[in-house]
């Protein structure tokens, strides 16, 4: 009988991209246990109950633990270089990794041994194999350990050490009130079909994870200097990017914003962020979401029936050359290709970018936005070539492919962006109405100290007392309601006027010719005898 070989898994950090592999594209059930007297065999995968992790039996030999998000390991077998390609429950309550007795053995795997069938053992879990254990299955737990059990009970062993030590088990979801994620980090939905990302870019990506689609993105182009950025959710309820450091074009003491939700209102104060099941980012409070950021990540369509009358800018069919502006029908709000190949919805009343795209990054050089027959809304460069595009993501299996040939793009008189059809947006640059402020509203100075004070003491007030109060705005129609009303008054007051001014006058002629008959009449008594 083999003597029992003791091997503690050894918690690593592999990066394996020929295995980065997330989800499976069907719609079959994953594996979960591997029963008494099965195997796992390479390229097998186990999950825990949650989804959030797996484990694989990789073609290099290691058998990893990995957070099934973003393929962050937590623990694996060391075995990599090996030629193990089994993983066996065997009845007695053994966990063997097998692979081929003439196989080549790593130098750093010296205690190796042959099995009673002349495989060669590369290693074997300490089980403490006993009547216990014999018959048990293997699980692998929520909380990455490994897991022997018997008829759903539980554990009769689990794994030595904590994976939680290289990591969350879970893949983060919040960007907590008065937290920060820097580059390269990510938040997930809750199902993990899509992740927010802070690229060493600066910008803050939304990407779906079925086909890598590029859904939403801060994309106002900004200089980039020789700092980090960081994405902070603040205590005000406003969410920002920061360079955080001081550098030539950062006052000392103060920190240059990239980006902003301008969510800095009391509403929104002690507010998460958060990615939420449509692949929106989410200001959420109390379980309420109180801003949304919009986009298609997931290609759930929403009925907007307030796009039914909004301007149609982009028929099928239609394109956006450079130089060319597009506008609302009270040419409140534009879409324009820029010459610096930026494409920027703009708020007229206060020049305002409150959605754009970069057609000139990662060297692209765009020529055109074009609203295809087939419903799709693309950018393409000088060849020909998508460089941006909203697209309903046929190749992943747990999203309806939704019949869009023949939609347009529309813009709203709040500034909204809408690829329509049906009643449908199946895309829009913003959840967010932004209305310029109303001539009759408060003007940022006089608005109650609260809705701007910043507890962090980032320097941030003077990047946002200059922008709007939203409790004091006014839509498209409400302008031209505006208008009449003044012109209204206007008229009315001089209307009375003119009504005073004749009185006026009437009662001053009135007047003279009383005087002019009283002296008339005192002129006949003088002259009569």
């Amino acid at each position: 009988m083999l003597a029992p070989i003791l091997v503690i898994l050894v918690f690593v950090s592999i990066a394996d991209a020929q295995e980065h592999v997330y989800y499976p594209e069907d719609s079959s059930p994953l594996r979960e246990t591997v029963r008494s007297g099965a195997s796992m065999f390479t390229g097998d995968t186990i999950w825990s109950a949650n989804g959030q992790i797996r484990m694989t039996l990789q073609a290099n030999g290691d058998v990893v633990v990995y957070r099934a998000c973003d393929h962050h390991s937590l623990m694996a077998t060391n075995t990599y270089g090996s030629a193990a390609n089994e993983l066996k429950m065997q009845p007695n309550g053994n966990l063997i990794l097998y692979g081929p007795a003439d196989a080549a053995v790593p130098a750093w795997l010296p205690f190796t041994s042959l099995s009673a069938d002349g495989r060669r053992i590369f290693w074997k879990a300490s089980t403490n194999s006993s009547m216990a254990t014999a018959g048990a299955s293997l699980r692998l737990e929520n909380s990455g350990q490994l897991c022997l059990f018997k008829a759903s009970g539980p554990c009769l062993w689990r794994s030595q050490g904590n994976p939680s030590k290289f990591g969350s088990v879970t893949c983060p979801e919040y960007v907590k009130s008065g937290e920060s994620i820097k580059e390269d980090s990510s938040i997930w939905t809750s199902r993990h079909q899509a992740r927010l990302t802070l690229e060493a870019t600066g910008r803050a990506v939304i990407y779906r994870i079925c086909d890598g689609g590029l859904m939403w993105s801060t994309n106002i182009k900004q200089l980039r200097h020789h700092t980090k950025s960081v994405l902070t959710m603040q205590h005000d309820g406003n969410a920002v990017i920061y360079e955080p450091e001081e550098g030539p074009a950062v006052p000392p003491g103060q920190k240059r914003v990239v980006w902003s939700t301008d969510t800095h209102a009391s509403i929104y104060a002690g507010a998460d962020l958060k990615l939420d099941g449509t692949g929106s980012l989410c200001l959420q409070k109390n379980g309420t979401c109180l801003w949304q950021s919009g986009g298609a990540t997931m290609a759930n369509r929403t009925m907007y029936p307030e796009f039914a009358k909004a301007e149609v800018i982009m028929k099928p069919g239609d394109t956006l050359s450079i130089g060319q502006t597009l506008w609302s029908s009270n040419r409140t709000c534009s879409l324009s290709f820029q010459t610096d190949r930026q494409i920027v919805l703009q708020r007229q009343c206060d020049n305002r970018k409150l959605w754009s795209l970069d057609g000139s990054a990662d060297g692209n050089s765009a020529a055109k936005l074009a609203m295809q027959r087939n419903g799709l809304l693309i950018l393409y460069n000088l060849l020909n070539q998508s460089i941006w595009n909203v697209t309903w993501a046929p190749r992943c299996s747990s999203v309806p492919t939704f019949k869009t040939k023949g939609a347009d793009l529309r813009i709203a008189e709040d500034c909204r962006l809408c690829v329509f059809k049906d009643g449908y947006c199946h895309w829009t640059s913003s959840i967010r109405k932004s209305y310029c402020a109303s001539p009759f509203a408060v003007s940022p100075a006089e608005v109650d100290e609260d809705d701007y004070e910043n507890p962090d003491g980032d320097g941030l007030r003077t990047e946002v007392t200059a922008t709007i109060d939203h409790r004091n705005c006014y839509t498209g129609s409400s302008l031209v309601v505006t208008g009449f009303l003044t012109l209204l008054v206007v008229v009315i007051l001089l209307t009375a006027a003119v009504l005073l001014a004749r009185w006026y006058n009437r009662k001053k002629t009135t007047g003279v010719w009383w005087y002019v008959t009283m002296a008339r009449s005192v002129s006949s008594s003088a002259l009569s005898p």
